[in-house]
């Protein structure tokens, strides 16, 4: 989804997805995330002024410390990145906003091997609705 003139991609550094924006000419690149473990999947807000996003997070109970992740949200320059859900025991991924931007849908897992369940979540994060 293009907003603003630009675009939200991602990109790998050493087996990292990180986040990008980037005019569509491809000019003028951008890293949102860092050096974050794992960021997927953005999606900018309708007004434009925010990206949601899959966030690796660690997990202390996994023996190797695997990553599970979560719905994470970020101001569309990057800064002010925040949980919108914090679920150690699913995969939730792929967010995408509503056209009216008040709802955000993304697929879960809870790691069982089972087909996840789409979930919308309003734009404040408090309530889940399937």
């Amino acid at each position: 989804m293009v907003q603003n003139g630009r675009i939200a991609f991602n990109g790998y550094v050493n087996n990292h997805a990180r986040i990008y924006s980037r005019t569509l000419s491809g000019s003028d690149v951008d890293e949102l995330t860092g050096a974050s473990r794992g960021s997927l999947s953005p999606s900018y807000s309708p007004d434009g002024l925010t990206i949601v996003y899959s966030q690796a997070v660690p997990d202390p109970d996994h023996p190797y410390n695997a990553p599970y992740y979560d719905i994470w949200a970020m101001n569309a320059d990057g800064s002010n990145p925040r949980p919108l859900t914090t679920t150690p025991d699913a995969n939730e991924v792929e967010p995408t906003y509503s056209l009216d931007g008040s709802r955000i849908a993304y697929s879960m897992s809870d790691g069982s091997g089972n087909p996840g369940d789409e979930l919308g979540r309003n734009g404040s994060a408090s309530g889940d609705r399937r």
